[in-house]
């Protein structure tokens, strides 16, 4: 990793890779080697999320799933537009707005996702391999506590 240019100094002048450099450093590596495995079962990792969210969340509006993924209500159109031609997404007509579309995850998508979890997960453990079962509880709470900060 060669991070020379994000570096900082401790209180005794040693150089020390800045925290922000070493989260950037592994999220585009752990990306990489996610989309890597869910590209095995013709997806993205932004598309597994939506899935995620749609099978969490059945009949969330597209407005509401833009809202949580935090992404503009285009680039949602655009996703659910891709996994409902792949027949993973359906969009239902709302109960209380004939204006509105609800989401739900197709059947079909059923299997495909679980298997898309069991690469997942499988891709966790690869990356936390290196850990104690302490070390990874720690690191866990820290970074959902950055992630809570956002």
């Amino acid at each position: 990793m060669n991070c020379s240019h994000r570096v900082t100094l401790d209180g005794v002048g040693t150089p020390r890779i800045t925290a922000t450099a070493l989260l950037s450093e592994i999220g585009t590596r752990t990306s990489a080697r996610l989309a890597e495995r869910v590209a095995e079962f013709g997806l993205t990792p932004v598309q597994v999320r939506v899935l995620r969210e749609v099978d969490q969340r059945p009949g969330i509006s597209q407005t509401a799933l833009a809202e949580r993924l935090e992404v503009a209500p285009s680039r949602v159109v655009k996703l659910i537009d891709e996994l409902a031609e792949q027949g993973l997404i359906e969009r239902r007509p709302h109960d209380e707005d004939r204006r509105r579309h609800s989401l739900h995850v197709a059947a079909k998508a059923k299997r495909r996702m679980e298997q898309v979890r069991a690469a997942v997960r499988a891709h966790d453990e690869a990356l936390m391999e290196p850990l104690t079962v302490e070390e990874r509880d720690t690191l866990r709470g820290l970074l959902e506590k950055l992630y809570s900060k956002r």
